[in-house]
């Protein structure tokens, strides 16, 4: 149902092979389940935070999801700016949360699928790969 391939000055995206409509789950984000490492020299491109904010010994502790080397191809989703149809939504299914990516509107074929990071991405990043 997709494929990855270039995306111009982003590098890869993940495209449609086939009509996906609105509403569609597209599929599940996968990837080693980390402590969210913001803030310390670590390459948290491919890592995406779960909602959940469980406290421990008082403090924040923020869970998130690095697909960079043990991912599916949905790590090479993109950041679309103001122009996104699908987006992540975090659901617990069997005692686990998931990663779930969902279009937001109907994705034809060929279209790149591209969804938003938050701004939270950003602001420890000089520039975008949003062309």
């Amino acid at each position: 149902r997709f494929y990855v391939a270039k995306a111009g000055a982003k590098g890869y995206g993940v495209f449609a092979d086939e009509f996906i409509p609105k509403g569609e789950i597209i599929g599940v984000y996968t990837g080693v389940l980390t402590v969210e490492s913001k803030g310390i020299d670590y390459d948290y491109d491919y890592e995406w935070s779960y909602y959940s904010h469980p406290i421990v010994n008082g403090k924040e502790l923020v869970i998130g999801l690095d697909g960079k080397n043990k991912g599916n191809m949905f790590r090479f989703l993109n950041d679309g700016g103001d122009v996104v149809n699908c987006e992540n939504i975090t659901v617990a299914w069997n005692n686990r949360w998931h990663a779930v990516v969902v279009a937001m509107e109907d994705i034809q074929v060929g279209d790149e699928l591209q969804l938003s990071y938050g701004a939270g991405y950003w602001e420890d990043r000089e520039g975008s790969f949003i062309s």
